[in-house]
């Protein structure tokens, strides 16, 4: 499910993207997920959608979270445990912006 999410996300960006998208290298994926958990470890609710309102704020990136976090919260969704969704959030958050990193 992270897989095909990614993908989709990639292929918006690619599909939106003026030019060629630049290679993204394990240590900017890094770098962008060392900040991403920072950021959420900030929060102090317990409830999903409001620890992820720290990355809405001041987004350029909006719809695309906003896709990644009603993916991750469908009702539906059985193969996805509620202790696997804020690693995946964080893994296609990282991955956005290093996408999106001029």
């Amino acid at each position: 499910y992270l897989f095909y999410l990614a993908t989709m996300l990639w292929k918006t960006i690619y599909d939106n993207a003026a030019q060629t998208l630049p290679p993204v290298t394990e240590t900017q994926m890094g770098k962008a997920e060392e900040r991403n958990w920072e950021l959420i470890e900030e929060v102090k609710s317990k409830v999903f959608r409001e620890r992820l309102n720290v990355f809405f704020e001041d987004s350029e990136q909006e719809d695309l979270l906003a896709f990644a976090e009603d993916m991750l919260t469908l009702e539906d969704q059985d193969e996805l445990t509620e202790e696997g969704r804020e690693p995946m959030f964080i893994a296609l958050k990282s991955m956005v912006d290093c996408l999106l990193t001029e």
